[in-house]
């Protein structure tokens, strides 16, 4: 295992911000994403766990973006099988995936 690396503080200068978690690693970025939705900055999650149950906070975050249009979030799951209601992502957050 390697990381995490950097800064792990909000800056009051950001003009916009993006976070990353796997599983319950949201934990941590909660309140971060909840002050910067509160601060009226653009503001995007990704967030992947193998399977739906294990998307911590999803509903919430769903609440969230719909509430709230600065906030995009972008669940995905990264398990198999994907069950066949999920319209979100699947497969590991990574560099293209971030471009697009």
């Amino acid at each position: 295992m390697d990381g995490p690396y950097g800064v792990f503080l909000l800056r009051a200068e950001d003009t916009e911000r993006v976070f990353i978690g796997g599983g319950v690693g949201i934990s941590a970025l909660r309140s971060q994403i909840i002050q910067t939705i509160n601060e009226n900055k653009p503001c995007f999650l990704f967030h992947s766990a193998k399977t739906l149950e294990g998307l911590t906070y999803h509903s919430e975050m769903e609440k969230l973006a719909a509430a709230h249009p600065n906030f995009k979030f972008f669940p995905s799951l990264t398990g198999e099988p994907v069950p066949d209601v999920w319209k979100g992502m699947k497969g590991r957050i990574n560099v293209s995936v971030l471009k697009e």
